[in-house]
């Protein structure tokens, strides 16, 4: 097997791709913004006096619809080596409830931590009609074995504030809530497909990482009514979630930021998280 380092900045359009605000709202169900009036502006268009908007990480899915093999270019290995490890958006603005617009991706880096690949993927979302860039989706894969071929270290994440934390937020997740979260998209049958889970080491199907991310992201923002834009937001995933978990969310206030991490009982399952502000 071989790493593909010459394909590091090379920028490829891979797709087009719309959305209606059906998607942007079922998006914020599926990531439980609808459990209080609160998520009323995500997820209804009717509601009076209440305008819809989009949540920050709609982004992902829209990321998603661009398709393509993209993470072939940064290597030969097997698909089954790949594991999703961190994502990152970053937005220009708040996304539109509806539009069109295509991907552009490039690989960002390929880094070597002596046993295994990390790959760290790009896709650019541009509006169809202006070519402007309205987010930026970075995926972190590490590839399982691929290490050892002479590469730069992966760079450390900027560790959260290890003093108590400002506050504490609770979700259980539902018994159906990868089921649900599929619907937006992200088909993959590990979330949903008990054979496949188990032939893969689990027990029953796992929740999408993404989607405790998205569950964590959206309680925070609706439990801190937050009026700044949101620019970005980032994570690593540590371990899996199953649904039916309940989620513990610890969160720091920063001037610029709400630093974040999620416990399932005694396991951080994501951990140097942010949301960052305009």
């Amino acid at each position: 097997m071989a790493m593909h380092l010459h394909n590091i900045g090379e920028q490829y359009r891979d797709g087009s791709f719309t959305w209606v605000a059906d998607d942007a709202m079922l998006y914020a169900v599926a990531v439980g913004a609808g459990a209080t009036d609160a998520g009323l502006p995500f997820t209804t268009e009717n509601s009076i006096d209440v305008e819809l908007h989009t949540l920050p990480l709609f982004a992902v899915i829209l990321s998603a619809r661009v398709g393509g093999p993209s993470l072939t270019r940064a290597g030969d290995f097997p698909m089954s080596s790949v594991l999703h490890v961190g994502t990152t958006v970053r937005l220009s603005e708040e996304l539109p409830c509806a539009g069109a617009g295509y991907g552009v991706r490039s690989i960002q880096s390929i880094s070597d931590t002596g046993k295994h690949a990390v790959v760290a993927m790009d896709t650019a979302l541009h509006d169809a009609d202006t070519d402007a860039v309205l987010a930026t989706v970075t995926t972190t894969t590490l590839i399982r074995g691929e290490g050892g071929f002479g590469g730069e270290a992966p760079a450390r994440a900027p560790e959260q504030p290890h003093e108590r934390p400002h506050g504490t937020l609770h979700y259980a997740t539902r018994p159906d809530q990868a089921l649900l979260y599929r619907l937006t998209g992200d088909r993959n049958p590990l979330h949903s497909d008990p054979t496949l889970a188990a032939k893969v080491g689990f027990d029953r199907p796992i929740l999408h990482g993404l989607a405790t991310l998205g569950i964590a992201a959206a309680q925070l923002q609706l439990h801190r009514d937050q009026t700044r834009p949101v620019r970005e937001v980032t994570a690593e995933f540590s371990s899996p979630v199953v649904a039916g978990d309940a989620l513990r969310t610890e969160y720091w206030i920063t001037p610029d930021a709400t630093h974040f991490k999620v416990w399932v009982e005694d396991r951080v399952v994501v951990k140097n998280a942010a949301i960052s502000y305009a």
